[in-house]
């Protein structure tokens, strides 16, 4: 076989090597940004005992534990909630 033969195949299968390997860490790199943008809340549940909810999953009657620093009340209708000190 044509030395240049060779070396052509040889590239061709290292760029495919290449692109899949880079094609499954971006699925894992996404993933990830996912994971760590989904929106969770810190509430005060039964009786005073403090959790880390997914934002879906707080009802009416919760107690929203707001921080300084802290963006999540972009998705909570000022109107449902009652703001303590």
């Amino acid at each position: 076989m044509n030395p240049q033969a060779i070396l052509i195949l040889f590239i061709v299968n290292l760029n495919a090597f290449i692109g899949s390997y880079s094609e499954m860490s971006a699925g894992d790199a996404l993933e990830k940004l996912a994971a760590m943008s989904a929106p969770s809340c810190t509430l005060i549940r039964n009786g005073g005992k403090i959790v880390t909810l997914d934002a879906k999953h707080c009802v009416p009657g919760d107690v929203v534990v707001v921080k300084t620093g802290e963006s999540g009340l972009r998705n909570f209708n000022l109107g449902q909630l009652i703001l303590i000190g």
